[in-house]
């Protein structure tokens, strides 16, 4: 026999008939949020470990490492990125997604600002004509 709490949770889903459509998340109060996690997924998939996962070949190949070895490399890469993962979920469960995405994000404006504002100001080299 089924759990109560399951029968009604299942009689109530039945009562919820409405439709939900994509209206309310284009609404002014939302707009802010929804810019928000737009910035936020786009900022993680510029800084994240995707970046190295997709370009690992290129990456380890680039720096003078055998066929074999790469293989190696991009497995301990993966291995490094599963437990390190598991620290992670320990650590938001520990101090707070909130104030680790405003110390990640604060480290990363840190790293991130000489790199652009250093490609502001860089200026390119000057064209060089060869004399025929």
């Amino acid at each position: 026999m089924p759990d109560a709490s399951l029968v009604e949770i299942t009689n109530s889903l039945g009562q919820c008939a409405e439709k939900a459509g994509l209206a309310p998340v284009f609404e002014p109060r939302m707009r802010g949020i929804l810019l928000l996690g737009v910035v936020l997924a786009v900022f993680q998939q510029w800084c994240g470990i995707n970046v190295v996962f997709n370009y690992a070949e290129e990456i380890f190949s680039a720096a003078g490492y055998r066929a074999s070895d790469i293989l190696f490399n991009i497995v301990i890469t993966g291995a490094a990125n599963l437990v390190f993962t598991f620290v992670a979920i320990f650590t938001c469960d520990r101090l707070g997604r909130r104030k680790l995405m405003l110390i990640g994000s604060a480290g990363l404006a840190v790293i991130y600002a000489p790199d652009r504002f250093g490609g502001i100001t860089a200026r390119p080299p000057e064209p060089h004509y060869s004399h025929w």
